[in-house]
């Protein structure tokens, strides 16, 4: 009998690790005393360098990877939850784009955000977050104030543009539901001198509904970028 207990535990750990790759998105999963492991590494500022050579191979003006003082964390708490503090030095990626420029922070190898933003409005934002393994992706297409839509939701708000800073406060709703909220504050040519980030938004997956936070803030450390 002791090698039909074991073909029934293989069978229902491979039902769960099957369940969980359908599944995608933010899962972590714990069952039948199965745990998937949870890290996170800091995105080094070389990596940030190396990629914007090749995304840029000619940059001018204010152009460049730049260097940020950081504090803040993320976490998610699906079943047993995670929790990710993000390193003391972060990035910033400035990158011309036709209209604007598009801004890339890199906080994990698993954690970014890039932010295109055209003539004090947002144009797109791409969140980037990994937990246990799973990468999300979330692209928000922007068009007008503040009307974003992605897979998955929808993101409407204030975005308030004043005094050299850039305000969205927005409101997720449609599938992923939750608040999120940016402030930058520019500096010579666009370059974000502080910004801040503050985000508390859920999905509904097969194990749940899983409710995500962040905050963040940061600092410029140097006006001089790297190239």
């Amino acid at each position: 009998m002791g090698w039909i207990r074991r073909r029934w535990r293989r069978l229902l750990v491979g039902t769960i690790v099957g369940a969980v790759v359908v599944a995608g998105g933010l899962v972590a999963a714990v069952a039948a005393g199965l745990l998937l492991h949870d890290t996170s590494t800091p995105s080094s500022v070389a990596e940030a360098v190396r990629l914007f050579r090749i995304a840029v191979p000619h940059p001018a003006g204010v152009e460049g990877v730049y260097l940020y003082r950081t504090s803040g964390e993320e976490s998610v708490d699906a079943l047993r939850g995670a929790h990710h503090t993000y390193p003391a030095t972060t990035t910033i990626t400035v990158a011309r784009t036709a209209c604007g420029l598009r801004l890339t922070w890199r906080a994990l190898e698993t954690r970014s955000d890039a932010w295109t933003i055209c003539g004090g409005r947002i144009q797109q934002i791409d969140e980037v977050h990994t937990f246990f393994g799973s990468r999300d992706e979330t692209i928000y297409v922007c068009h007008g104030s503040l009307a974003c839509r992605s897979g998955r939701g929808r993101l409407t708000g204030t975005l308030v543009s004043k005094g050299g800073s850039l305000a969205l406060r927005g409101r997720i709703t449609g599938g992923d539901s939750g608040t999120e909220t940016i402030v930058w504050r520019f500096g010579h040519g666009g370059v974000p001198e502080r910004v801040t980030l503050e985000s508390s938004t859920s999905r509904p997956l097969f194990i749940g509904r899983v409710r995500y936070r962040e905050r963040a803030e940061l600092r410029l450390s140097s006006a001089t970028p790297r190239r």
